[in-house]
C-alpha cells in the first residue's frame, strides 16, 4: 500500500516528500482531503499497525477523510476491555486524539470515557502524553464549559497524578535517574501546568506545588535535575499575578541556598523564556526590579540565619 511510503516519508520530511507523493497519487482529487488530513491519517495508520490492530481502510484518502471520532468509538468498543497487547496506554492516547480532532472536543462522552480509563491506569508516560494532548486544544477554557460535563475535573486529576509521580520518582530513584530525560520531562510538566493556570489549577494548589518542588530540589544531588526543578518553579511563579506572585516568589527564594539559583530564578521571572507566549515581554526595568527584590529577600534570609547562628 502506498500509504506505507507516505508514513515513512512523513518521518523524514513531512512537507516536501509528502507533497510530492500526494501530488503523484492525486490525493487531492477528493475535495475533502488536505495535507494536514493526510498527515493525521498517516499517523493513525502508523499507530494502528504498530499495535497490531486492523486498519479500517487501505486507501490513505479514505483513512484521512473518515469521521475520526466514530472510528475512535469503534476502537473503544472493540478494545477497551482487553489489554491491547500491552499497548493500553498508547491506544487510549490514540482514541483521545481522534476524539479531540483538530484542536477541538469533538466527542464529549468519548473523551470522558478515555480520561476516566487513563486515571484508572495511572501510567506516568500516558498521563504526560494525555496532558500534553489536551493542553494543545485551541481553547483550554472549553475543558471547563458546563456542556463538556466533568472533562476539566478529570484532566486536573491526571495533571495532579502526573506531578506527584514525577516528583516522587526524582526523590526515590535519584541514583538511577536519566538526567536528560528527567529534565525534559520536568519542562514538559511546567508547560502543562502553565497551560492550566488561572483556568483549572487554584492558587492554593500552586502554593503546595511550589513547596513540593522546592522540597525535592533541596534534597536532589543531580545538578541538571536540581536546576530544572528550580527553573520550572520559577516559570510557574512568573505566570502568577500581583500579590500572589510576590508572595510565591519570596517563598521560592527563601528555599534556595545558592546565589546562582537565585540569579537564575530572577532571570526567568523577570524575562521571557521558552514557555512564554509569543510577543510576551518584560521591560528591563521590571526585570531589574525583580532581581533587586530577590536579592533583598535572599540577603535578609541570610542575615536571619547568621543571627540564629550567633544566638546558638
Amino acid at each position: 500500500m502506498r500509504h506505507h511510503a507516505l508514513r515513512a516519508a512523513a518521518a523524514l520530511c513531512p512537507e516536501g516528500i509528502l507533497n510530492k507523493i500526494i501530488a503523484e497519487e492525486d490525493f487531492f482529487r477528493n475535495e475533502k482531503c488536505s495535507l494536514s488530513k493526510c498527515c493525521f491519517g498517516s499517523f493513525v495508520a502508523k499507530e494502528i499497525e504498530a499495535m497490531g490492530l486492523p486498519l479500517p481502510h487501505s486507501d490513505l484518502i479514505h483513512l484521512s477523510t473518515m469521521h475520526q471520532p466514530s472510528y475512535g468509538r469503534t476502537i473503544w468498543r472493540q478494545r477497551s476491555s482487553s489489554t491491547s497487547g500491552g499497548f493500553k496506554g498508547r491506544l487510549m492516547l490514540l482514541i483521545l486524539e481522534l476524539a479531540l480532532h483538530e484542536g477541538k472536543i469533538v466527542d464529549v462522552q468519548l473523551v470522558n470515557s478515555i480520561l476516566s480509563e487513563v486515571i484508572s491506569l495511572n501510567l506516568p508516560r500516558t498521563n504526560l502524553l494525555v496532558c500534553e494532548c489536551v493542553s494543545n486544544l485551541d481553547n483550554i477554557e472549553d475543558l471547563f464549559a458546563p456542556a463538556n460535563k466533568n472533562i476539566g475535573t478529570l484532566v486536573m486529576t491526571i495533571v495532579k497524578k502526573l506531578t506527584v509521580s514525577i516528583l516522587h520518582d526524582i526523590s526515590v530513584q535519584e541514583s538511577t535517574i536519566n538526567e536528560n530525560n528527567c529534565t525534559q520531562t520536568l519542562h514538559k510538566l511546567g508547560s502543562i501546568i502553565t497551560s492550566f493556570m488561572n483556568k483549572g489549577i487554584r492558587e492554593q494548589e500552586l502554593s503546595s506545588l511550589i513547596d513540593s518542588m522546592t522540597s525535592v530540589a533541596t534534597r536532589c544531588s543531580v545538578p541538571g535535575v536540581k536546576t530544572s526543578i528550580y527553573e520550572v518553579a520559577a516559570i510557574i511563579v512568573r505566570e502568577m499575578k500581583g500579590d500572589s506572585q510576590a508572595a510565591m516568589l519570596e517563598k521560592l527564594c527563601s528555599s534556595v541556598d545558592d546565589a546562582s539559583f537565585t540569579s537564575r530564578i530572577a532571570i526567568i521571572v523577570g524575562s521571557a523564556t521558552p514557555f512564554s507566549s509569543p510577543g510576551k515581554t518584560t521591560s528591563s526595568k521590571d526585570c531589574l526590579w525583580q532581581l533587586l527584590k530577590i536579592e533583598h529577600n535572599f540577603n535578609r534570609n541570610v542575615s536571619k540565619a547568621i543571627q540564629r547562628g550567633w544566638q546558638i
